[in-house]
């Protein structure tokens, strides 16, 4: 749980500190524009995802800001997890109590399931749509999750691939053999 969020030059925020008392449900009330997505937009950052939005790197900097931007979090077991940006760079990076890390070991620390207006029509949508929200789900649970889903979605392809030229049957069964027994009907 989140104790302490800082931001830095995150979107509308120049800087803001948000200690949570130790409290499980965190209302943010304000005006429009006030920065409440903003908010939730930085601790989703946290996760190891692209946010919840997934806004390019350069849109969150604030738009009179230096270019970068910075959201800093000390968790209740006094972790410290940080997520920052600088002006020139391609991607984001990450550090854990101080340290250097990536993005994905960031969801060790902080688990989360986003449910936005985007996953209001998640039952009415393809079932690609209700797959990716599930991946999500899991992802949150098991950050290794992610990496899976990737990979199987690169052989995938390549059956695809395969498939649309003609590849002889050997070929076929060598890239079939590739795939993780489960996902096979």
């Amino acid at each position: 749980m989140i104790e302490t969020l800082t931001l830095s030059d995150f979107r509308n925020h120049i800087t803001a500190r948000i200690e949570t008392g130790g409290g499980r449900n965190i209302i943010i009330t304000g005006p429009n524009g006030a920065g409440k997505t903003a908010i939730l937009e930085a601790i989703s950052m946290l996760s190891g995802d692209r946010g919840m939005r997934g806004a390019p790197m350069n849109e969150i900097a604030r738009f009179d800001g230096c270019g970068g931007f910075s959201v800093f979090a000390q968790l209740s077991n006094d972790t410290e997890v940080s997520v920052y940006f600088n002006p020139g760079d391609t991607n984001r990076h990450a550090k854990i109590d101080g340290d250097n890390a990536t993005i994905s070991d960031l969801g060790k620390h902080l688990r989360m399931v986003w449910l936005t207006p985007r996953e209001d029509r998640i039952f009415i949508e393809s079932a690609t749509e209700r797959r990716a929200f599930f991946d999500r789900l899991a992802s949150s649970f098991d950050y290794a999750h992610s990496g899976r889903i990737s990979r199987l979605g690169k052989l995938l392809a390549e059956r695809a691939g395969a498939l649309k030229n003609s590849a002889d049957s050997n070929g076929l069964m060598r890239l079939m053999n590739k795939l993780p027994q489960q996902v096979l009907p």
